[in-house]
């Protein structure tokens, strides 16, 4: 997320520096009010000895005007990554639809709860890895305790509409459910990750996050 707090420190630790935006002025060209004391230019900075505020016409103007373009141009800046990082988020996939999480819970629990657990805990959520009388595993968590999150949209779809290959617990639903229900039921299951695995660790990515 864009820290606003940071860019107004910055905005405030920029603005308190004068900075000349023409060539340096020729030493004693300025002088302070009142007199008496001789400005001196080098490398493009104005200094005027015992005054913090830089005096004469063609620089009176900066105090206000540095400032002001610093503002702007880290607002421009600003503004900008804020809506890459924006644009990023929904790329990524982090933004889950309110409408499609809420419809795939209806599905998860009118269909996978009984196996599955409570908010996608597992069958048996104090030992994952359980085995039952048959020697089947005991049907996995599918929030990101587990391995679900290994997988990437379609293979789940695929997993839920055409069974496992591995665990013959875990039937085909393709008569039951459309493939759209299958894939509401995914955005339900992925609700119940975290942000982090969502963005940067789901399917081929998993092994970065291990």
């Amino acid at each position: 997320m864009f820290n606003y707090n940071i860019l107004y420190e910055s905005v405030v630790a920029v603005s308190r520096f004068q900075i000349p935006l023409y060539p340096p002025f020729p030493k004693g060209e300025l002088k302070r009010d009142g007199g008496g004391g001789e400005g001196e230019g080098e490398r493009g900075i104005l200094q005027v000895k015992g005054k913090d505020r830089i005096l004469g016409k063609k620089n009176e103007w900066k105090s206000i005007a540095i400032p002001a373009i610093v503002v702007l141009i880290i607002g421009i800046v600003g503004g900008y990554l804020w809506a890459q990082s924006n644009s990023i988020m929904k790329k990524k996939g982090s933004g889950l639809s309110p409408k499609l999480v809420a419809r795939g819970e209806g599905l998860y629990k009118k269909n996978c709860i009984a196996c599955h657990g409570e908010k996608g805990a597992g069958e048996n959520p104090a030992d994952i890895y359980a085995m039952d009388s048959k020697g089947n595993y005991v049907a996995p968590p599918l929030n990101e305790s587990a391995h679900a999150w290994h997988h990437t949209d379609e293979q789940l779809v695929e997993i839920i509409l055409d069974g496992s290959s591995i665990n013959p617990r875990m039937i085909a639903w393709k008569n039951q459910i459309s493939k759209d229900d299958a894939r509401t039921l995914v955005e339900y299951i992925k609700s119940l990750w975290s942000e982090r695995i969502r963005k940067y660790c789901q399917g081929p990515k998993h092994m970065e996050c291990m």
